[in-house]
């Protein structure tokens, strides 16, 4: 799951992620981010949702009543930021965190059964290193289900616009860059061992031919 921490009760689970970004962090939708004015891949909103996605998942399994959050904590001391997100993530500076423990709600303790479940539950989803995973082979990319997801909620049901992808499901949007630049990235993830499928013709493969070859390296371009 990659969370740095999970604040959890009985009736209230808070994903938290901390960010140690020197100087002034901004970020407008999208995967990519600007620090002090250089831009740079950042998937840190879309993987926060994701984590709280899967938690939710899991807490759903033991009661569909407890209420599951997302906090980033940006906690570098010479850190300011613009944030401009969809994602329902709270954020706070260095500054807030007292702030914001003093004022969480009342919280349910958790008994010892109670605590039993989430840890055994817990531990079911638990993965020693997500980041080692054995790289798929070039002869699984036929299998890959083709088509571009909405990053929100992970539906294949999307529509092309002229410069942005929508989600006909749930109607949140993204840049076509940003679309692009996620799917080089998991291009990249899922074929780590294989620096060599990372090319126009297998993005564009990937995303259903959605997105035109030319289109896709100028965004690359861009981005390099």
């Amino acid at each position: 799951m990659n969370a740095e921490f999970i604040l959890i009760s009985a009736d209230h689970w808070i994903v938290i992620a901390i960010k140690n970004y020197p100087g002034h962090y901004e970020h407008d939708q999208g995967i990519t981010s600007k620090l002090d004015g250089k831009e740079f891949f950042d998937s840190s909103f879309y993987y926060m949702y994701n984590r709280t996605y899967k938690i939710d998942y899991i807490t759903h399994l033991i009661n569909p009543d407890i209420k599951v959050t997302s906090l980033m904590i940006f906690i570098n001391e010479h850190s300011f930021t613009d944030i401009n997100t969809s994602y329902d993530i709270e954020i706070i500076q260095r500054n807030g965190v007292k702030h914001f423990i003093e004022n969480l709600a009342p919280v349910t303790p958790l008994s010892e059964d109670l605590l039993a479940i989430f840890t055994d539950k817990l531990n079911k989803y638990h993965v020693e290193n997500p980041e080692k995973f054995e790289s798929l082979q070039p002869s699984d990319f036929d299998s890959l289900q083709k088509g571009i997801y909405c990053p929100h909620c992970l539906s294949f049901n999307t529509e092309v616009r002229r410069s942005y992808i929508q989600c006909k499901d749930c109607e949140a949007t993204e840049t076509k860059a940003a679309t692009v630049l996620r799917h080089v990235n998991e291009l990249k993830v899922l074929f780590h061992q294989h620096p060599k499928m990372l090319k126009t013709k297998n993005l564009y493969d990937l995303m259903n031919h959605q997105i035109p070859p030319r289109t896709i390296r100028k965004y690359i371009k861009q981005n390099q």
